[in-house]
């Protein structure tokens, strides 16, 4: 059975996505319309946020986000809450497979490898955590450039070269959308010695309970074969862990 929810903390926090979700003004009206409250209700709704600091009435029936308040998100780091939910995870997941295992983030078109978990062979051994390394070349990278909107994923095709790691890597701008495409149509990206001649990776994307990428995890592994042979059991295995960290961001 699920656990039951407050039905008035909801709405209140509808409300406040709603006012943050806008450049301008959010008008009660509006408020009314969307969240599907009376005017009396949604007066209360925005009196209690903006008594607790986090929206400001411009004007009588009009209100905007608390520049405090968005001050203080902006100190915010989104990573430490993403690191705190994967890093158990991720211990399991590399006791099972028996390998290292990363989360990735793309950060400025790079990927930021938040979390590593290393088994006592380190088969990613040039990877470290807060490492920040090209994403068109690495599974995980794969993964989260799939997951681009097509606006952004065509800017970063043509942003830069994309310089050749092993006789493997994929360096041409057309090359590397077709791969992205097959990423994002199989759900899931392989490095098939394009870092390192020596290393093989399988990825998954991991999403919140609104499909919201995340960023994602991935094994790495020393011998070809285990990305071939075993592949789809070890995206199960991979596809469980995403399922696992998701979950804890509004997932069922």
């Amino acid at each position: 059975m699920a656990t039951p929810t407050i039905k008035s903390f909801e709405r209140s926090m509808n409300v406040l996505q709603l006012v943050l979700n806008e450049r301008e003004p959010v008008e009660i009206e509006r408020v009314c319309r969307e969240v599907g409250v009376p005017m009396s209700t949604a007066y209360r709704y925005l009196t209690t946020l903006a008594r607790s600091g986090l929206v400001f009435r411009a004007r009588p029936g009009v209100y905007l986000p608390n520049p405090a308040f968005l001050r203080d998100l902006a100190r915010f780091d989104a990573n430490a809450i993403l690191i705190g939910a994967a890093r158990p995870v991720l211990l399991e997941l590399g006791r099972r497979l028996g390998t290292t295992v990363h989360f990735g983030v793309l950060e400025d078109d790079m990927v930021n490898y938040i979390v590593k978990v290393i088994q006592e062979d380190d088969t990613a051994s040039f990877t470290r955590e807060n490492q920040r390394l090209e994403a068109y070349c690495s599974a995980i990278g794969k993964v989260l450039l799939a997951g681009l909107q097509v606006a952004e994923r065509e800017a970063y095709l043509s942003s830069d070269s994309f310089p050749g790691l092993t006789e493997k890597t994929l360096t041409e701008p057309d090359d590397i959308r077709a791969e992205l495409l097959r990423t994002a149509a199989q759900e899931y990206g392989v490095d098939d010695g394009e870092i390192d001649p020596a290393l093989f990776c399988l990825a998954v994307p991991v999403r919140d309970g609104c499909n919201r990428l995340l960023g994602a995890i991935s094994a790495s592994f020393r011998q070809r074969e285990q990305i071939v042979a075993g592949r789809e059991a070890r995206l199960a295995n991979l596809r469980d862990a995403a399922e696992k960290i998701g979950g804890i961001f509004g997932g069922d």
